[in-house]
This record gives structure tokens, C-alpha cells and sequence, in this order.
């Protein structure tokens, strides 16, 4: 029987621990289409930036036998002036092998998260238009779709 464990990266030394698997997500997603317009170096400066944030930020990662399988990132996204709080999913890899396992178990760790620190509604922006991407976001996530843009109400 596996040990599985998701948590929130606690310091930047467990950050460190993870950036192999969170360089290995970042070379995925960008892989066929430009996911991130930044260099590795940026994207690893962007979640040392989110670590070091407020609570509702953060890197969730998903350890399987206390090895990295998987991280979702979270940011705060909320308008100046809006009413709503709206955190925003920057990322999300798990490693195929267990993708399928954890994807949605990872998901649910970090909406339960965004719920605890008082957001409104989670978004996600993917611009790849696939069958697969919908159905993980729609189906499994249960995330609303406009064009490239996913939501899901929280409240």
C-alpha cells in the first residue's frame, strides 16, 4: 500500500526539494503549445514569489512513498475593487503515471484550501482546445467553460 500525502510546500527548502518534478511540469505543459510566457528560470522565481506570499498563495504537492508526483499552483487573482475573491490555479502536473490518480484528489486539496482562506470562485486558463482538456476540467474538476477560461464557484 502506497503512502500518499498532499500538502502545501511549507518553505523554500521543501521548494527546492520539489523543483525537479516542478521543472519537469513546466517543460509538459509547455511542451506542444506555450503555456507559460517565461524561461524556466522566471517560472522558478514565479513560485518562490507564491511561496513566499500571503495565506490563499501557494504550491500543493502531492507525495507518493515521500517522493514528488505532483504540484498544483495557486494565486491570488481578485480585482482591486471586486466583492469576490477569485484565486487563480497557475498550474497543475502530476506525472502520467499518476495522473490519473492524483489529478483530481490534488484539485480538491487545493479548492478545500481556497475555501478555508475565503475565495469565492477558482479559475483556470488553458488554451489548449482538447477533448482531454475539457474533460478533465469539466468532467472531473467540475469547472465551468468560457472559451479558454474554466471557473467554478466556490460559495
Amino acid at each position: 500500500m502506497d503512502k500518499v500525502e498532499i500538502r502545501l510546500v511549507k518553505d523554500f527548502l521543501e521548494l527546492a526539494e520539489v523543483m525537479p518534478l516542478v521543472l519537469e511540469g513546466y517543460e509538459q505543459m509547455n511542451k506542444r503549445h506555450k503555456v507559460f510566457n517565461v524561461n524556466p528560470e522566471q517560472y522558478a522565481k514565479e513560485l518562490i514569489r507564491i511561496v513566499s506570499a500571503p495565506e490563499g498563495n501557494g504550491v500543493v504537492v502531492v507525495w507518493v512513498n515521500d517522493e514528488p508526483v505532483g504540484y498544483g499552483v495557486a494565486k491570488d487573482n481578485t480585482d482591486f475593487f471586486s466583492s469576490k475573491r477569485e484565486l487563480l490555479l497557475y498550474a497543475l502536473y502530476v506525472k502520467p503515471v499518476f495522473s490519473k490518480l492524483y489529478s483530481k484528489p490534488l484539485f480538491q486539496y487545493a479548492e478545500e484550501l481556497a475555501v478555508v482562506n475565503g475565495y469565492d470562485i477558482m479559475i483556470a486558463y488553458n488554451s489548449r482546445f482538447s477533448g482531454a482538456c475539457y474533460r478533465l476540467f469539466e468532467r472531473v474538476f467540475g469547472m465551468r467553460r468560457q472559451m479558454i477560461r474554466f471557473s467554478k464557484q466556490l460559495k
